[in-house]
């Protein structure tokens, strides 16, 4: 038989990241943008609105409780909610701290 709960601390990439996605559920789960029950049967314009308040419902929780930047791309994983951004955040930002100046991020991540 597997341990279930040495197989999820596998797939999460260790006991610390486990319990991290852990507390960034319990935010999401306070947040109604953030439930999936009714997405089968949103329309594709609502979809599309749902997920650019995914997208700023998570610079909000982010910014309400000091997250990281990898702390929202969990919890866009967790929400798994394309809604535009998706070039954004998997292109551009890494980009930009990679490889941007002190000034550029300054500028663009404030």
């Amino acid at each position: 038989p597997v341990d279930s709960g040495a197989l999820a601390c596998v797939l999460a990439g260790g006991e610390e990241s486990l319990k991290r996605r852990g507390v960034l559920s319990r935010l999401l789960q306070a947040e109604p943008w953030a439930n999936k029950a009714d997405r089968y049967f949103l329309s594709r314009e609502e979809l599309h609105k749902r997920g650019l308040q995914v997208a700023i419902g998570i610079r909000e929780l982010v910014e309400k409780h000091g997250l990281s930047y990898d702390d929202a791309l969990t919890m866009r994983k967790l929400v798994d909610l394309p809604g535009g951004f998706e070039l954004h955040f998997g292109m551009w930002m890494p980009t930009l701290l990679n490889q941007g100046t002190e000034e550029q991020l300054e500028k663009w991540m404030g």
